[in-house]
């Protein structure tokens, strides 16, 4: 009697995604330029591991927390710059994910114009 072997395909791949960062906004709540930081409404970065003997958290200068707010807004705003730009070619049907070297990044309205956005960026290991 032959004996047929199933070959197991175990496809190993040189990097792996992680959580860069989590957002939930709404672009209806701040329409004006100086009340933009109001659509975000959560936003989640993971925190490395650090080998530092203080647990304490370093409090951030003003400078750093406005660059922090300012690299938030821009991520949602690219967001919603691409969301709307693949409603002009496919209105019913919404982007999923977009991919670059780096990563991807999914957007996903929860409820009308509540969205969440998952920034995943790729760890590289050779």
């Amino acid at each position: 009697m032959a004996t047929t072997s199933a070959r197991t395909a175990t496809t190993t791949s040189p990097f792996s995604a992680f959580l860069s960062s989590l957002y939930i906004y709404n672009s209806s709540l701040g329409q004006a330029d100086s009340t933009v930081h109001e659509q975000l409404i959560f936003h989640y970065t993971p925190s490395p591991p650090t080998t530092n003997a203080s647990p304490k958290p370093l409090p951030l200068a003003s400078s750093t927390a406005s660059q922090e707010l300012d690299k938030q807004l821009r991520a949602i705003g690219l967001a919603q710059g691409i969301v709307q730009f693949a409603r002009a070619f496919s209105p019913d049907a919404p982007v999923q994910e977009v991919r670059t070297q780096k990563g991807f990044t999914v957007p996903l309205e929860v409820e009308k114009g509540w969205w969440m956005l998952a920034v995943m960026g790729f760890a590289f290991s050779f």
